[in-house]
């Protein structure tokens, strides 16, 4: 039964992103599958709590297998520095007016986005029941039939 107190009571706003990569690619946010988005700016001080609790789950399996994550930094980022942090995968840069600024993010935040890239869990790697939440929400949008099912199809007209 899917856990549907994990997602938020209302769907937050649709995030649709093409967004530069560190080699200078881009890189859309997919739709038609939910996916999280972690969004982060490299050597905050008051976010460096969430980095440490990302690389610890991530290091000891404690989050989703198969879950597709993208990462957003706001500004720029260092590959390496990401990387011993595990959020180069999928590394695009915001420089605040895609992601960061729309959404009001200030910190590390963790975003589930359902398959048409709306916001369904807001949340942040350091806070307790993290892993159990993130889990919770993909689930529900990937079993949940409402969550996942083809958009209406238009009714035709009949001759």
């Amino acid at each position: 039964v899917p856990r549907r107190h994990v997602l938020l009571s209302a769907p937050g706003p649709v995030i649709r992103a093409q967004l530069p990569t560190p080699s200078g690619g881009l890189l859309s946010l997919p739709g038609g599958v939910p996916v999280l988005v972690n969004v982060w700016l490299q050597n905050c001080h008051d976010c460096m709590p969430a980095f440490e609790a990302w690389r610890a789950m991530v290091e000891t399996n404690q989050l989703p297998e198969h879950m597709t994550v993208y990462n957003v930094a706001y500004g720029q980022a260092d590959l390496a520095w990401a990387r011993s942090y595990h959020l180069d995968d999928k590394l695009m840069l915001d420089g605040g007016e895609a992601v960061v600024r729309p959404l009001g993010i200030s910190s590390f935040t963790t975003l589930v986005l359902d398959r048409h890239g709306r916001v369904r869990l807001r949340d942040r790697p350091d806070t307790p029941g993290y892993a159990d939440r993130v889990a919770g929400a993909l689930q529900a949008l990937w079993s949940d039939a409402d969550a996942v099912a083809p958009e209406p199809a238009r009714p035709s007209s009949s001759r």
